[in-house]
């Protein structure tokens, strides 16, 4: 578990490291109309994966409960999964050879940058669609291996060289002087080699799932792939929701509101994206204990990430709260005003959407699909129209205030869903914990606006809010149970300095 937390945090770390290093980077060998270019690109392949991600994840999903239930079961169910993936990769390259042919590929991406080569676009976008086709559907579900066979740090280290091979071949080959296209296939080219090797790993690692196709069911393909079509559309009709308010900004207010909205929101999101840090490792615990109907180790393991991410998150932000108005104008070159009021809306819809995380993570790894979407429409539903109603005229803040109203709904879904799926296991979701996270959210709210929007009150609002995000987090670690604690404290003397290698 630490080895793969330390790797996951690396990933982490190294997904920042991109977003600011990689931007400046591509533009000084690229013209602005090129990387514009660049970035549709990116946008029309991001769909291309969109039906794999729903049946990967529920497939997935399938694997962490059958390893220990039913290994007869899981084979045909990876068996299955595999026929799933080819099925699916043969829609897309299908739907892409017909967009392809008639040049509606720009479809994709909405309106390209004024000036781009079009054709440029359509051989970069479809250069991408063979190669998932042949290599990343199949490979998806080849990778889902890992987790549940205790191999998450080895999982997190292909990951991780598989992430730093692209980069360096894309920003390598931009440097060399290569266009849209070239560096497009250098990225390939990396990913491929990649892939082959994560191939030859899984057949190495798990040779009694070799051929990996043999006992595939068409039948019970079909049925997984209907079933994760909920999945797909949830993760369709969430990313709605998030680009929807970005679009309603740009259509009410103006660019200058769209530029600090985003910006404000990817400071917000770097600390959601660390909290699977915490969670992917406990993934499998999670969905074993609830298939073995152990409701009493799940609420530990909720009451762990409650304590940990929630403690550091708020923590982070309170402690960070004189910085955060220069480092901004440091990030942006001062070209975008800080707004206090938008920071600290979008700051704690993100801690609600953390806070909601390992609930989320408990029913989609049951493959309780009813609450997710629910979840999901009222968030979506909640932020766009509200947003509609009153951005004109409560301007920018109204879009942090939208975000999250749209996530205390979800996380309201989330908790009371969680609860009855305790109940159903004859046990009872603690109130203790997620109550003291919620406080810890409270807290560093309060010490924010006051540390960001009124400077005058920072010499004692910080410290105050500071300590009692810790005083809290304290009181969490003295009411986790005694096993929890001792498996923690157990594992880092012994582990600490094995975390580097995979296992």
């Amino acid at each position: 578990m630490v080895s793969g937390s330390f790797l996951a945090g690396l990933s982490f770390v190294l997904s920042v490291l991109q977003t600011i290093v990689q931007v400046p980077l591509l533009l000084k060998f690229w013209s602005p109309s090129e990387y514009g270019m660049w970035m549709a690109v990116l946008a029309a392949t991001s769909l291309v994966t969109r039906l794999d991600i729903g049946h990967q994840s529920f497939v997935g999903n399938l694997f962490n409960r059958y390893w220990v239930e039913d290994k007869v079961r899981l084979r045909a169910i990876f068996a299955s999964g595999v026929l799933g993936a080819l099925l699916i990769a043969g829609v897309e390259l299908g739907a892409g050879i017909l967009l392809f042919l008639f040049g509606k590929t720009e479809w994709l991406s909405g309106s390209l940058p004024e000036g781009a080569g079009r054709e440029d676009f359509r051989i970069a976008f479809f250069a991408y669609l063979i190669f998932w086709v042949a290599q990343g559907s199949v490979g998806g579900i080849l990778a889902r291996l890992y987790q549940p066979a205790g191999l998450f740090a080895r999982a997190q280290a292909i990951g991780i060289v598989y992430y730093l091979a692209g980069f360096f071949a894309l920003t390598g080959s931009v440097a060399l002087g290569a266009s849209i296209v070239g560096a497009m296939l250098a990225q390939i080219g990396a990913w491929v080699v990649c892939n082959l090797f994560m191939f030859w790993d899984v057949r190495r690692k798990f040779p009694e799932f070799y051929p990996w196709w043999q006992g595939g069911n068409l039948a019970l393909a079909w049925k997984n792939l209907r079933a994760s079509l909920v999945l797909t559309i949830n993760s369709l009709v969430d990313q709605a929701g998030s680009s929807g308010i970005v679009l309603l900004v740009m259509g009410i207010l103006a660019p200058l509101e769209v530029a600090m909205f985003t910006t404000i929101r990817t400071v917000g999101n770097t600390a959601l994206q660390g909290i699977s840090v915490i969670l992917y490792p406990v993934m499998p615990d999670i969905v074993r204990y609830h298939f073995q109907r152990e409701p009493e180790k799940l609420d530990a393991v909720f009451g762990l990430v409650w304590c940990a991410a929630g403690s550091l998150v708020c923590l982070g932000f309170s402690a960070t709260a004189p910085v955060l108005a220069p480092l901004y104008g440091l990030w942006t070159r001062n070209a975008l005003p800080f707004s206090p009021v938008l920071f600290t809306l979008v700051v704690l819809a993100v801690c609600f959407r953390q806070w909601a995380a390992p609930l989320q993570t408990y029913l989609h790894g049951i493959n309780h699909l009813a609450p997710q979407t629910l979840a999901i429409i009222l968030r979506t539903a909640g932020t766009l129209s509200l947003g509609f109603l009153f951005l004109k005229q409560g301007g920018i803040a109204v879009a942090g205030a939208v975000l999250l109203v749209g996530e205390i709904l979800a996380a309201g879904v989330y908790f009371f869903a969680a609860r009855n799926a305790f109940y159903k296991l004859g046990g009872k979701l603690s109130l203790r914990a997620p109550m003291i996270s919620l406080l810890q959210i409270g807290v560093m709210a309060t010490g924010l606006a006051c540390g960001v929007g009124l400077p005058t009150t920072r010499i004692w609002s910080v410290p105050l809010a500071v300590g009692g995000v810790l005083a809290l987090g304290i009181v969490q670690w003295t009411h986790l149970g005694h096993d929890v604690k001792r498996r923690i404290l157990g594992l880092l003397p012994d582990r600490l300095f094995k975390s580097f290698t995979p296992q």
